[in-house]
């Protein structure tokens, strides 16, 4: 077909960058075969020999998203442990939804939406970037309970626990882009306020958590 050129020519890397464009664009309903085939420049048919199908497409959209957050939580504490991690990783996370909404979305489609958004072998990838990254900040907790910092519990527990809870802080920025009492809502004072509470109740000092999130926005 003229205009197109051969699967040999195309790389993954490639593949997975033009997929991402067409979620962040779009949303993930927009990342079908052929808009990610006409975006690379070749069939349909050449996207294959580098994917067994869409799903393996959109799970390396995921994967690559999931390794900008995590080097976005890994340079914000660098040089840091146990709280003053967790804080900073928070923020981390909060500055990621405000610079990449539309990859921000994507991760909260794969955990909101109903049914398995990425079914069987493609999701394995998926789960093992998203492991790999609540571990950063599971290992955070738990050295923040072995200094004292924090009460004794779970590190893993409590990792999920902040994720999720700024996952909806997040969310709340859809609300507000839609004109729903746009003054009140702002994901980052919301974000903080949540992720202190939580803190605090896990027995964290909240002079040290305030002037950690200052430092935290600063570095971030």
């Amino acid at each position: 077909m003229a205009g197109h050129r051969h699967g040999s020519e195309v790389r993954r890397p490639e593949i997975v960058a033009a997929a991402r464009a067409l979620v962040v664009e779009a949303g993930p309903e927009a990342c079908s075969t052929p808009a990610i085939a006409r975006a690379v420049g070749v069939t349909s048919a050449a996207l294959y020999r580098h994917f067994a199908n869409k799903d393996e497409i959109v799970a390396g959209v995921v994967v690559a998203v999931l390794a900008d957050l995590s080097a976005r939580l890994d340079a914000a504490s660098a040089g840091v442990h146990g709280l003053q991690a967790v804080v900073r990783s928070s923020a981390a996370f909060l500055r990621f939804t405000e610079d990449c909404p539309g990859e921000a979305r994507l991760l909260d489609h794969l955990v909101g939406a109903p049914g398995e958004v990425l079914p069987g072998g493609a999701a394995t990838p998926v789960l093992a970037a998203t492991a790999a990254l609540l571990g950063r900040i599971a290992r955070a907790f738990d050295e923040a309970s072995g200094v004292g910092a924090l009460s004794d519990a779970p590190g893993a527990l409590r990792a999920v626990s902040l994720w999720a809870s700024l996952s909806g802080a997040a969310r709340l920025g859809k609300v507000a882009r839609r004109g729903v009492t746009v003054t009140v809502i702002d994901v980052r004072s919301v974000g903080r306020e949540v992720a202190t509470a939580m803190l605090v109740g896990w027995g964290a000092d909240r002079r040290f958590v305030e002037q950690e999130w200052e430092e935290a926005w600063r570095v971030c």
